[in-house]
């Protein structure tokens, strides 16, 4: 299936057209090699951006759902909104502040709560999200999942996670600041670049939140993993009482 690719203007990391589709494709392949996409009737994307994930669901033979993707940048959610909405796709720009990325949006993080009913949602995808957010956000986040997400559903996020295996090898991403005891940062200037956060402390955060860790963590290259999963640091949960 062919779709729309956004101008060069909306993509990021110097996204050509074919990284576009191919990164996309890639990415619900590597949803899919975790995650049963054909038991998915409804999926969130939780910082949808310029519609490659989005696009790589649509095109994708596993997933017949809908989809519903989420995010702060306007001009983008319009875009994929016009280009890729149907209705089996539906896009949802929210106002939300972010010091990186939406430094004048109305909406705190700790506020937002996203439109979908209780208990809705089969899987909620959050790539390089929390990778960008501060603890108290990231914690919000997590009950909002577990709040729509279904019995059987499950999360699939990235992260950026401190541990005494990351901590023996040269990283790529390093981590010199300290925000708190559990969480460090790349950047003094900007410190939603690369936020990362300890391990422990994330399970500890999952729990809280009514959710628990499906199989083991994956890790990514940016620690220099030797066989990395994704380029960060992958994480599936699930409802704690499934």
């Amino acid at each position: 299936m062919t779709l729309p690719i956004p101008k060069q203007k909306l993509r990021f990391m110097g996204d050509t057209e074919d990284d576009y589709v191919r990164v996309g494709d890639e990415m619900v392949a590597r949803i899919g090699s975790v995650i049963d996409l054909a038991k998915c009737s409804r999926v969130i994307d939780i910082g949808c951006g310029y519609g490659r994930i989005s696009a790589g669901f649509i095109r994708s033979t596993q997933f017949n759902g809908r989809y519903d993707g989420f995010d702060l940048l306007q001009p983008h959610v319009a875009w994929c909104a016009e280009h890729l909405g149907s209705e089996r796709a539906a896009f949802h720009y929210l106002p939300i502040y972010s010091e990186r990325y939406n430094p004048t949006g109305t909406l705190s993080q700790t506020d937002v709560r996203f439109d979908i009913p209780t208990g809705a949602a089969d899987l909620i995808v959050l790539t390089s999200v929390f990778t960008h957010m501060y603890p108290d956000d990231v914690v919000h986040y997590l009950h909002e999942c577990r709040r729509m997400l279904g019995k059987t559903g499950h999360v699939y996020a990235t992260f950026f996670i401190t541990n005494a295996r990351q901590c023996s090898r040269p990283n790529i991403h390093p981590l010199p600041y300290e925000h708190t005891t559990f969480c460090r940062f790349m950047d003094r200037e900007q410190p939603l670049h690369v936020i990362a956060y300890d391990e422990e402390w994330l399970r500890t955060q999952f729990a809280a939140a009514g959710l628990r860790v499906e199989g083991p963590i994956r890790q990514g290259q940016w620690s220099g993993e030797p066989e990395p999963f994704d380029d960060q640091d992958t994480v599936v949960l699930a409802p704690s009482d499934a």
